[in-house]
Parts: structure tokens; C-alpha cells; sequence
């Protein structure tokens, strides 16, 4: 039984379609493309990560707690430690930054070398004379983009 039917029009036609049947033993998923592109190298990638996400705890006040990453606003360094940021709390994550970006979903967004912020979460952007991108989030907290995360962040927001 087809679930679901869509068919893209435009710059880039594609077609998309999910068959239900509950004689299925396992789901799949099929891609059909002339090439492997960097798009679709970046879809198989959220794929796994949606797929075979892990839990992360992050510990406060000696206390391990499970972090939602939905809530999460940005993960960032300080005092040479890693910590985990929602709207009210920052938690110290035992992980370190290339292992994060492993394992994140794909609304996280790497911005400079000591930072991965929630895209979800961003309030405003404000491009910088000195070529930085000021960051503000939801929870009141601004941050900066490094000169050299630039490219990929206007890339990434299509801005």
C-alpha cells in the first residue's frame, strides 16, 4: 500500500514514496540518483544519525541527567570542558567535539572550533563588519561564528 506520494517540481525534481507493508520484514530505504552528491552523501548521514542515535547525559552539581537534544541550544568549551545548553541550564558532557558532531542530529551546526549550536534555536543572525556572524538564541545568549565556519552556515541557512 503506498502511504505516501510526493513529487518535487522545479530546479531539482525528485520524487519521494513510502510503501506501507506489513509484510515487510525490515524496513529499507532505496535511493535512486544518477550520482552520489554531496546532498545525498549529507541525507545518508542524517539517516544514521536518526537511526542510530545514542543517548547523552551531561552532569550537573555531581549528578548525570539525560539530555533531550531537542532542548539542547549549543554545546561549547569552557575552562577546557565541554557543556550541553537549554534554556535554563548548562551541563558538562563527557565528549568531545568530533564525537558530538558524529553523533548529532543534522539541526546541529558546528560554527567554530569550541562550538556546535541548534539551528532550531536561533532568535536572529547579524552579519558583522569584521566578517563574523553574531548569534543570538532563544534563551537570551549570543555567540559568534568563526571567520572560518562562515561559508558553511550561510550554506546551511541559505542565506
Amino acid at each position: 500500500m503506498v502511504l505516501f506520494k510526493y513529487e518535487m517540481k522545479g530546479e531539482r525534481k525528485m520524487k519521494i514514496e513510502i510503501n506501507v507493508n506489513k509484510d515487510e520484514e525490515n524496513e529499507r530505504i532505496v535511493i535512486y540518483a544518477k550520482e552520489l552528491t554531496k546532498d545525498l552523501q549529507q541525507l545518508i548521514r542524517q539517516i544514521e544519525k536518526m537511526i542510530v542515535q545514542t543517548k547523552l547525559y551531561g552532569k550537573k552539581d555531581d549528578e548525570l541527567y539525560p539530555l533531550d537534544l531537542d532542548n539542547i541550544i549549543r554545546f561549547y568549551s569552557e575552562d577546557r570542558h565541554i557543556y550541553a545548553e537549554d534554556e535554563k541550564n548548562k551541563y558538562k558532557v563527557d565528549k568531545r567535539f568530533y564525537e558530538l558532531e558524529e553523533m548529532l542530529p543534522g539541526h546541529f551546526m558546528r560554527i567554530s572550533q569550541s562550538e556546535i549550536i541548534n539551528i532550531h534555536c536561533i532568535k536572529k543572525l547579524k552579519q558583522e563588519f569584521n566578517g563574523f556572524i553574531k548569534i543570538s538564541f532563544t534563551n537570551g545568549v549570543s555567540t559568534y561564528s568563526s571567520r572560518r565556519y562562515v561559508k558553511k552556515i550561510k550554506e546551511a541557512l541559505n542565506i
